[in-house]
């Protein structure tokens, strides 16, 4: 009885860490310029460290004239144009990637138990699985695209839909659906680990997630809440508190820019000793002279050369890990 009180309690605690953590987000989910002559930038000086004490306000902005020199990244969070508009992605990674997955994937898309979006090998087979997050924007036509590019490489990919069927298509729906997922770190962990059982029941080997952004924020909270094979982050939010880490099922690979003005190197490095130091296995790569979602399409952030050199490192953790 005491035991199972002790392991309830720890079980609570552990969940107000998260949410500490996950309320801070990766840009400004929470403001939006209305004036055409204004504009905000987020300043994060470093969006790590523990969890509830210690860690910079990562939701600090800065009103600044649209006259300043901006690298707007277009459809990315923290970044909104002068006139307070953002388009969302509408190009994605396919063409870049060169693969005609006609008769190599079969995909569609999930009503229930959750929505989202399922895609899978054409051929039958022992397959393991990734949760797939999207960005702060939702489970659009790209998110989609590199569902079905995992699929063809051997994976049952399941990409969750944390908005509830929305898409955001202006940056104050974004910043109002991020923040709401956030707001509600247990339910993101509801919907993803009902992702984590749709896999499971579809007969997936074993487990990973994966995320770009807010996604990989998403990534990381759950695999510390309900622990996975494999993680792999693009870019999102970080945590240096070991006590959270420590819930990690298997290793990490992280992938950052140099010049990310949202999560800064210091705090990938606080978070690559922090796995160091508890025994957890990671790769973590940041690519000089590129900055936040550099791997989106859609941002004037895109380094392509650098988005494939990541994707063939992605492939070959996964690969190794779930394979």
């Amino acid at each position: 009885m005491h035991t199972q009180k002790r392991n309830t309690q720890l079980f609570f605690v552990l969940l107000f860490a998260l949410a500490a953590l996950f309320l801070v987000g990766c840009g400004a989910t929470e403001q939006e310029t209305t004036n055409a002559n204004e504009t905000q930038t987020l300043k994060a000086d470093n969006m790590s460290g523990d969890v509830g004490a210690g860690a910079n306000d990562a939701n600090s902005i800065e009103t600044m004239d649209d006259n300043v020199d901006m690298n707007h990244m277009g459809c990315q969070e923290g970044e909104i144009s002068a006139n307070g508009e953002c388009i969302p992605a509408a190009d994605n990674n396919r063409a870049l990637f060169d693969q005609n997955l006609t008769g190599v994937v079969e995909a569609y898309v999930v009503d229930s138990p959750i929505g989202g979006y399922f895609a899978k090998p054409a051929t039958d087979g022992n397959y393991p699985g990734v949760i797939l997050i999207h960005e702060w924007w939702g489970l659009n036509d790209n998110i989609k695209d590199m569902a079905d590019i995992l699929a063809a490489e051997g994976y049952l990919v399941y990409a969750v839909d944390l908005y509830g069927g929305e898409v955001a298509s202006e940056s104050s729906d974004a910043a109002r659906l991020s923040g709401s997922v956030r707001s509600n770190p247990g339910g993101a962990i509801e919907v993803m680990s009902a992702a984590k059982t749709y896999l499971e029941e579809e007969g997936a080997t074993k487990l990973g997630s994966m995320g770009w952004c807010f996604g990989g924020q998403q990534s990381l909270l759950i695999s510390t809440s309900d622990p996975l094979d494999a993680t792999v982050i693009y870019y999102g939010q970080l945590t240096d508190n070991t006590t959270i880490l420590s819930n990690l099922g298997g290793p990490v690979l992280g992938v950052f820019g140099e010049d990310d003005g949202f999560i800064s190197v210091e705090s990938v490095q606080n978070f690559e000793s922090a796995l160091e130091s508890i025994g957890v296995e990671s790769d973590i790569y940041v690519y000089k002279g590129v900055g936040h979602a550099f791997a989106n399409p859609s941002g004037s952030n895109y380094a392509p050369e650098q988005t494939l050199d990541a994707w063939s490192r992605t492939l070959e953790f996964l690969n190794k890990n779930l394979k």
